[in-house]
């Protein structure tokens, strides 16, 4: 191969990938990486015996640049040029192992939620639970739920962040487009909803809207936060390898209580291993 990057098909790229064993930055995963979908094309640098597959512009602002490597010192992803922002991910077993996760890295388990000890109690409290739709089959059901839950600081509809959604993912299969819903037991009244894109393997979130409110003495023990959680029980249950909420901001602290392998991104419009 070039000692300085080529251009090559997405055909022989899955061919380099399987024949070196190229592997993800720490085993991450976006639904933009399955390159088939996404790209046209990539490049492959090679170094001494390192071997890079990559393309250095990620498909929309939200979403971490495909890397495909033999070289286990990378701990960055690329994002959009200028945005200074992590790739917040989750890698998922179990959900009991996700539960223990949290509660050996909370300096109060019972008062911090999601943990093994909080979790129950959350979720009696609250007294909700999970659905899942199709897009597509159910867009205005989304949208009055969106709507309906949205602060309106934010002056964003259900109807435009449908649209955005769309847009940025022009190539995504219709079938990828789902949302989940957190009904309240009692009322069947929709509490939280979530946009979101899965493709078998991971989910991605997009968007959220989530009536407010925190349940007494418990850190982040709100409706957001929860599905975050019930969905991540299912996502287990489904054999799922991962979740996360792409290249964007914290916005609180919710982020960081769910998304444990959460990695840094470059964001210089240059590979840092090109040199």
């Amino acid at each position: 191969m070039s000692r300085s990057p080529r251009r090559v098909s997405i055909e022989e790229a899955a061919d380099l990938i399987q024949h070196y064993n190229l592997f993800t930055v720490r085993g991450a995963w976006h639904y933009s990486w399955h390159l088939e979908h996404f790209y046209d094309e990539v490049f492959v640098y090679e170094r001494n015996d390192k071997i890079y597959l990559f393309h250095d512009t990620p498909i929309h602002r939200w979403a971490p640049g495909p890397l495909f490597s033999n070289d286990h010192s990378l701990d960055e992803v690329t994002a959009a040029k200028g945005k200074d922002c992590p790739f917040w991910f989750l890698k998922m077993t179990t959900f009991d192992a996700f539960l223990d996760r949290r509660s050996a890295i909370s300096r109060n388990p019972r008062k911090s939620f999601p943990s093994r000890e909080s979790y129950p109690r959350v979720a009696q409290r609250l007294g909700c639970h999970l659905r899942r739709f199709a897009l597509f089959q159910e867009q205005n059901r989304f949208i009055q739920w969106y709507d309906n839950l949205k602060d309106p600081k934010y002056q964003h509809s259900g109807t435009k962040c449908v649209a955005d959604a769309i847009k940025d993912n022009v190539r995504v299969p219709r079938e990828w487009f789902i949302f989940y819903a957190l009904i309240e037991d009692r009322t069947e009244v929709c509490k939280c909803v979530a946009l979101m894109i899965e493709d078998e393997r991971s989910c991605s979130k997009i968007n959220i809207a989530t009536e407010r409110r925190n349940c007494a003495g418990i850190n982040n023990g709100g409706y957001g936060v929860l599905l975050d959680v019930e969905v991540i029980k299912t996502l287990c249950e489904r054999g799922y390898y991962s979740c996360d909420s792409g290249v964007s901001g914290r916005y609180g602290s919710s982020k960081d209580v769910i998304f444990l392998d959460t990695l840094l991104t470059n964001n210089s419009a240059r590979m840092s291993f090109l040199t």
